[in-house]
């Protein structure tokens, strides 16, 4: 089962500092807290010139080893016992504007192949 996460650093977080911050955090308490997940890609998010800063800094998708799994997580951050890791993820994330949703689907589309050149 896969999981995508958006999520917004902290306004009073070093945005370097933040991603990093996040980054070790995955490795150290997700891996602890919630071994039943298979895989976490963290991507950042960066305007483009002249853009706008994006709305969210960056997202996590998360490969869970089922529905119950993750299912089980989530209503582990409920209890007393989550606390410590959520505060940890309170250091530099804005979990109230965190969005979090269930991928029903993908599509993977390869792009068109590279043009030969004219000499070959």
């Amino acid at each position: 089962m896969k999981v995508l996460s958006l999520v917004r650093f902290r306004a009073d977080a070093d945005r370097d500092a933040a991603w990093r911050a996040w980054a070790e955090h995955t490795r150290r308490w997700d891996s602890r807290d919630h071994p039943e997940i298979r895989h976490t890609e963290l991507t950042l998010f960066e305007a483009a010139a002249g853009e706008p800063q994006p709305p969210f800094d960056g997202m996590a998708l998360t490969v869970w080893e089922s529905e119950a799994a993750f299912r089980h997580a989530a209503a582990w951050y409920q209890t007393s016992a989550s606390a410590a890791h959520a505060a940890d993820l309170a250091r530099f994330l804005d979990l109230d504007s965190m969005v979090t949703t269930v991928i029903a689907d993908t599509a993977a589309i390869p792009g068109p192949a590279p043009a030969r050149d004219a000499e070959d």
